[in-house]
């Protein structure tokens, strides 16, 4: 299902996903009809959730205005029943930003839960409510004294939650951040997806076996696969950094030349073309431009008149990682490949494709192969123990 557009905050769009329905209809039954309050406790559920969410959209606004600042991309915020969640460009980034933009969500929250402090003290004082207990108790209250103690104890948990150091929380990113100061990135990947799928599983024993609860362990399956698709998603980047582009594009000679009239650019069928002068790159032809020119311009129209004159160029060496992410700046289809100036050819976002998905499908045929020659080689030596203890009159145990 798609999400909605509700807005744009600082020309971000802001989403909500149609999932997000089964919050507003639980918020109304929780404090509408559980209660016992009827249609004012719906209004109040209505009114708390809106508010929640607003808080869980400004922890996500805080994530993209650092990382917009930093020159990363930014997309989208769309809020899902679980909370929120911003699209942000996958780049490289300092060790040190990551710690900021990591960091500045959960500070959000505080900054929240600071303003919300004496605003409850001065309801609670109200209300002769002198000890944290009596503030606590007040949370299940249709009253200003429970909305607001509702909302401090929401920012609390949110920020206790988001430092949790596991993936796909904002403390595993902080973890990973203080790690890649000292070791290289992927290994700190490594070590905090570990982390994080330990934890994992500690908060499930601790759920199932302690609390006797399904909510924590529904947490720690979160966690885990978060944690797990993150390292796997950082594992194969590497993998693509050590490809270069020089190993997979697509060789051409020459190219388009740029007085030539449009109908040259359709000789070998629509595709992206290369405009080039003396061998080196002066601008590009696209596919839509040239199928709009031709038929709103005609055919004899000259190839500069339509041309892109910046086109996204990377060189032989480049890895295709970096190729990948200098697509995604240009929201392209393609790159174009240069050797010291020359132009040698073109990638195309379908070939990038297809070497991802044989560089997956390779780790995965190496993680199969490490995992059943582990077994195999432990079969053997079982065996060969088995067949040692025999022979001596024992029988191996177990």
């Amino acid at each position: 299902m798609r999400a909605f557009r509700l807005g744009s905050i600082a020309h971000i769009d802001v989403r909500v996903h149609p999932t997000f329905g089964l919050v507003v209809l639980w918020f109304g039954y929780l404090w509408g009809v559980r209660t016992g309050a009827g249609i004012r406790g719906v209004l109040f559920g209505l009114a708390m959730v809106a508010c929640f969410f607003t808080c869980v959209l400004l922890h996500e606004l805080g994530h993209c205005l650092i990382a917009r600042r930093a020159g990363v991309r930014v997309f989208d915020i769309t809020l899902l029943p679980v909370g929120g969640m911003a699209r942000i460009e996958r780049t490289t980034i300092h060790p040190r930003t990551e710690l900021v933009l990591a960091l500045t969500g959960p500070l959000v929250n505080v900054l929240i839960a600071v303003m919300l402090v004496p605003i409850v003290g001065l309801l609670a004082q109200s209300q002769e409510v002198t000890e944290i207990g009596g503030v606590i108790a007040a949370l299940g209250d249709i009253t200003p004294l429970g909305f607001f103690a509702y909302l401090l104890f929401a920012n609390i948990s949110l920020v206790i939650f988001n430092l949790i150091p596991a993936f796909p929380m904002d403390g595993g990113r902080v973890l990973r951040a203080f790690l890649s100061l000292i070791i290289p990135y992927a290994t700190a990947t490594k070590i905090a997806v570990g982390i994080g799928k330990g934890i994992a599983l500690a908060f499930a024993v601790f759920g199932i076996g302690v609390l006797h609860d399904w909510t924590l362990p529904l947490v720690a399956v979160f966690i885990f696969v978060g944690a797990h698709f993150e390292g796997r998603t950082v594992a194969l980047e590497e993998s693509l950094r050590r490809i270069h582009v020089g190993q997979c594009f697509m060789w051409e000679a020459g190219g388009l030349g740029p007085n030539e009239p449009l109908s040259m650019a359709m000789l070998g069928g629509p595709r992206d073309l290369a405009v080039t002068e003396y061998g080196r790159v002066i601008g590009v032809l696209w596919k839509t431009d040239t199928m709009n020119a031709l038929r709103t311009r005609g055919a004899n129209v000259p190839v500069y008149e339509i041309m892109d004159h910046f086109p996204p160029i990377v060189d032989v060496n480049t890895s295709l990682y970096i190729a990948q992410q200098a697509m995604l700046r240009a929201n392209r289809g393609a790159v174009l490949v240069a050797e010291r100036g020359m132009y040698r050819g073109i990638l195309t976002a379908e070939r990038y494709w297809q070497l991802y998905r044989g560089v997956q499908r390779g780790r995965r045929e190496k993680g199969n192969a490490r995992y059943w020659g582990w077994l195999t080689h432990w079969l053997r030596q079982w065996r060969r123990e088995e067949k040692v203890l025999s022979a001596i009159g024992r029988k191996p145990i177990g």
